[in-house]
């Protein structure tokens, strides 16, 4: 299926946060970005994926072992697919995440990290 943007921003800065108004299948987020040399967050050797419900941080789950390469460019789709979130990093599928709240409730996403963030692009 493929993933279509209605928003695209360029060369913005870590933490980068704006609003959406849900998600859909066959909508998605897509971040172009390249992990900072010092990166401290890869000593964790994974990735935390997550979500904020009422206010409170629910059960980690993890991409193991972590995909990325410190200075090395990277691009990441998160895909809306029945109810769930495909996680694919450079063409390839890598995990789903699956949601505990309606996509369609999904109001905002955030970036954060030791990253330099090429592009985000975005869309419902």
């Amino acid at each position: 299926m493929p993933v279509t943007f209605d928003q695209e921003r360029y060369n913005v800065s870590s933490p980068f946060s704006t609003s959406i108004h849900g998600l859909s299948d066959g909508h998605g987020i897509r971040i172009v970005a390249i992990p900072k040399r010092d990166a401290t967050k890869f000593a964790q050797g994974t990735v935390v994926m997550n979500c904020e419900i009422g206010g409170a941080w629910q059960q980690e789950e993890y991409i193991d072992p972590i995909p990325f390469t410190a200075g090395k460019l990277f691009t990441l789709d998160l895909v809306s697919i029945n109810g769930s979130v495909e996680i694919v990093i450079d063409g390839e599928q890598r995990g789903r995440f699956r949601m505990r709240e309606d996509l369609r409730n999904v109001d905002r996403f955030e970036v954060d990290g030791d990253v330099d963030i090429h592009s985000v692009h975005y869309g419902v």
